[in-house]
């Protein structure tokens, strides 16, 4: 969903970036139930996007997201906003990765805060993760 703009660092401790929020509902889906996102999908898909660049880089293998702990949003989400991601790793070994996260706006500060996001590692994800591309997509 490209929605990761770039990574500003990426160490054993964690990886930071800035991402990308998402347009408005009815850009993506044709009679969409809410005018307005409850939590910005397209920033937490870029949250777990996150965590497998990763584990790809530091663990040497991609990860599929398996748990958020938890999950608190302090303010309603913009459209098209442009966030700042910091993802701490709390634990990291050749199965699993755990990490806390905050999505933080410029100006107002940490918008959402997941704690306990956590990935299963394989080594064969890796090789899915290169054959998959996706084009741009489509209104439901």
């Amino acid at each position: 969903m490209q929605c990761l703009e770039n990574v500003e660092s990426c160490g054993e401790r964690g990886i930071t970036s800035w991402v990308k929020g998402a347009p408005e509902p009815v850009q993506w889906i044709r009679q969409p139930l809410r005018q307005r996102w409850i939590l910005d999908p397209l920033a937490l898909d870029a949250i777990l996007q996150l965590m497998i660049v990763w584990t790809s880089k530091m663990q040497g293998m991609g990860s599929l997201p398996c748990k958020i702990g938890s999950l608190r949003l302090f303010r309603k989400p913009a459209f098209n906003q442009r966030f700042k991601s910091v993802v701490e790793i709390r634990k990291a070994n050749e199965l699993h990765a755990v990490a806390d996260v905050d999505l933080i706006d410029p100006q107002f500060g940490v918008v959402m805060r997941l704690e306990g996001v956590e990935g299963v590692l394989d080594a064969s994800l890796s090789r899915a993760f290169r054959k998959n591309r996706l084009g741009k997509p489509a209104i439901i």
